[in-house]
């Protein structure tokens, strides 16, 4: 259920595959050279992959669009750390049902 959930998340932000390869990387207010820095090795000494650069990119949009995040300095390194330790898959699922339960929260 939460995978058809994000799904349809990601089809509504990124209706076509080309929109996901054009999406700029949001930096939330850690700004440009931070984010880089983040991406390319601060957390676990390793760059993050291509893949996981993807599912970077769509939860940043994700948030953004469906909670209307703007300023958000820690989810980047956040999303980065979790990257680190967890397959992409299993992060894309637990960040979205965690911006579903705030999205509740916020009601």
């Amino acid at each position: 259920m939460i995978d058809h959930g994000w799904d349809l998340t990601l089809k509504s932000i990124f209706p076509d595959e080309s929109d996901l390869e054009r999406a700029d990387v949001l930096d939330f207010g850690v700004g440009h050279d931070h984010l880089i820095n983040i991406l390319l090795h601060e957390h676990g000494g390793k760059s993050i992959p291509d893949k996981g650069i993807k599912a970077f990119t769509k939860v940043l949009h994700a948030a953004r669009d469906s909670l209307g995040l703007e300023f958000c300095p820690l989810l980047p390194d956040i999303s980065c750390l979790l990257l680190s330790y967890m397959p992409v898959n299993i992060f894309l699922v637990f960040v979205f049902a965690s911006i579903c339960m705030i999205s509740d929260l916020s009601v």
